[in-house]
């Protein structure tokens, strides 16, 4: 019993991680002490299909600023269900959204730690690149908005390591199995979760041992199991709006120029960071 305790007890890099990853929590919930999450015209569309679902009126937004009665079209439906859930039918959603971000802020941290602390043999570069994260201004900023972003990188973050146990863990089924299904959250979560299909369909060409057409088969399963559950929200959302992403009056064209310029804004935002802790307001719960 003795050796077994001894087995499960944390070490000392592990603790350490753990509070990296509690420090970078504590802080995005620091950001949101005085005044809530950080609202953006996202936000107020994600809690108030929330609070419809809350309702029983599904997947609509039905507040008199959202044109009220429109179907919930522009974005995949993860989040949402995220900040009605949460509650537990108890809490509004705008109260969910900061501990969720917060919460997903740290497991982020923690996961990435954790396998960095498997795969690299430098105990202080695994603590400061932890470290880096937790102080990250980009992510703690994403972490204390009441926007999809930190679930989305959680999901990712999660989706990648498993991809890695896969081919380091002589190709277990199980490892490939949750790369798949956390590809499939992060699809749901946002769109931009796409790029990762064509990581996890590469995933069995890269495992040795099987012939060709055994790794094309569970290559198409992995993208098949990946897409499917995005693809019947867009296929509801195209039924409903004539679009599979987004209707068609709010469609939105933006040049590669426009593209590039806006990428190295941000860019240079992370380079030369300003964090006013800023004022938002606070949405009231619905009557």
């Amino acid at each position: 019993m003795p050796g077994v305790i001894a087995r499960s007890r944390p070490d000392g890099l592990t603790l350490l991680i753990v509070a990296l990853a509690l420090l970078g929590a504590g802080l995005a919930l620091a950001r949101m002490a005085a005044y809530g999450p950080a609202l953006h015209w996202d936000s107020v569309n994600y809690v108030d299909v929330a609070r419809a679902l809350l309702a029983g009126d599904g997947f609509t937004q039905t507040a008199w600023y959202l044109f009220g009665g429109d179907a919930y079209a522009i974005w995949p439906p993860l989040y949402p269900m995220l900040l009605a859930g949460g509650g537990l039918g108890v809490a509004d959603p705008y109260d969910v959204a900061g501990p969720l971000s917060a919460i997903s802020f740290g497991l982020t941290i923690f996961v990435a730690g954790r396998w960095m602390a498997r795969r690299l043999e430098s105990r202080l570069l695994v603590a400061w690149v932890c470290c880096a994260l937790a102080l990250s201004v980009p992510l703690s900023r994403a972490a204390s908005a009441a926007l999809s972003e930190a679930p989305f990188i959680l999901f990712a973050t999660l989706a990648l390591v498993q991809a890695d146990t896969f081919l380091r863990g002589g190709g277990r089924r199980s490892a490939l199995l949750w790369a798949v299904a956390f590809t499939a959250l992060a699809c749901l979560t946002r769109y931009l979760g796409v790029a990762l299909i064509p990581v996890g369909a590469l995933l069995p060409f890269l495992r040795g041992g099987v012939p060709l057409g055994g790794r094309a088969r569970l290559a198409a399963a992995c993208a098949l199991m990946a897409t499917a559950p995005l693809a019947l929200w867009m296929l509801r959302t195209a039924l409903l709006t004539g679009s599979a992403a987004r209707p068609r009056d709010e469609a939105v064209a933006v040049s590669v120029p426009e593209t590039l310029g806006r990428t190295l804004e941000v860019l240079s935002r992370w380079a030369f960071p300003g964090a006013p802790l800023e004022r938002f307001p606070r949405m009231r719960p619905r009557r």
